[in-house]
């Protein structure tokens, strides 16, 4: 028989197992998720920042940059001088009388036929070479400075071993300014000695030579970047100046060297114009010539060779006061 504590406490006892068996159990998971799965669970409220993965590996080595490196501004005083026919003075008699089709040595600063003078083609008087420490600097003086839109080429020839046959070349169009530059400057050897053909300086009409058929230096690209430059002088806008290191040419010590001057664009595997021409085909700058006017080989002056570093015979080709 229940107690009267009891009777009382009854509907509450049944009113808390009634509301206990109506709620609904906790549910038990299918599976255990990985370990993996619970580390990388974002959630709801937590901001996910993605990195977009990098395009490319950066480098943590500097990248050499280039500094050019100049001859002196100023050039010492010459070590070898020769002298050139200077043909001002006959420009308005459309001749020369300094020209040498024979030898390899033209003065021709004129157009083709109709013979209109050309000042910066004309070479001057006094050609000079000098060299101090590294640096040979070789000057060529015209009667004129080269206009800005000039198509005109200068160039040094050296002949190493003194036997009239060129063995380097230095050619460039005319220098802006008179700040040393390297745009257009191209240096090539003869690799197969075979620039003048048979007899190098005088006539060998129709023979295969492929003359300065090696570059060695491209506007600054070669084995020393540095080796070479050209400017206007700074003292003469009208005088175009050469700079090369002598270790270019091994140092050598004794050479022969001439210079030209072109109107247009210099062809390195036929220097020797009087390989390529009759005298005929070339026409002639003499007056008294029968081949007068100038016709193929115009717009040229080149000068004889002088030596360095030695005293000339007098036989060797194109020499400067040799036999004609």
């Amino acid at each position: 028989m229940m107690t009267t504590a009891w009777k009382r406490l009854c509907p509450y006892l049944l009113l808390i197992f009634l509301a206990a068996s109506c709620s609904t159990p906790a549910a038990e998971p299918d599976h255990l998720s990985p370990p993996g799965e619970w580390a990388t669970t974002v959630p709801p409220t937590q901001v996910q920042i993605l990195t977009p993965a990098p395009t490319s590996t950066p480098s943590l080595t500097a990248t050499a940059v280039y500094i050019p490196q100049p001859p002196p501004v100023i050039a010492p005083p010459p070590n070898s001088t020769m002298t050139d026919a200077l043909t001002t003075d006959l420009a308005g008699e459309k001749r020369s009388t300094a020209d040498s089709f024979t030898r390899n040595i033209f003065e021709r600063p004129y157009t083709s036929t109709d013979m209109v003078y050309v000042d910066y083609l004309d070479i001057g008087r006094v050609i000079s070479l000098a060299a101090s420490g590294e640096w040979i600097f070789v000057s060529i003086p015209l009667a004129g400075a080269p206009p800005a839109d000039s198509d005109a080429q200068y160039a040094v020839e050296l002949d190493v071993n003194t036997d009239g046959r060129g063995d380097w070349l230095l050619l460039a169009p005319a220098p802006p300014s008179s700040a040393w530059t390297q745009d257009g400057l191209l240096v090539l050897i003869d690799s197969n000695g075979d620039v003048g053909g048979v007899t190098p300086s005088y006539p060998d009409t129709g023979q295969d030579t492929d003359g300065f058929d090696a570059l060695i230096f491209n506007q600054g690209d070669g084995l020393d970047r540095d080796a070479a430059w050209v400017r206007r002088d700074p003292d003469n806008s009208a005088v175009i100046q050469f700079a090369f290191k002598h270790g270019l040419i091994a140092y050598d010590r004794r050479f022969l060297w001439r210079v030209i001057a072109s109107g247009e664009e210099i062809d390195p595997s036929s220097l020797e114009t009087n390989d390529q021409y009759t005298l005929e085909e070339a026409g002639s700058p003499l007056s008294t010539s029968p081949y007068y006017p100038i016709l193929a080989l115009a717009e040229i002056d080149s000068s004889c060779r002088w030596s360095y570093g030695f005293t000339p015979l007098g036989s060797e080709p194109g020499i400067c006061g040799g036999t004609p």
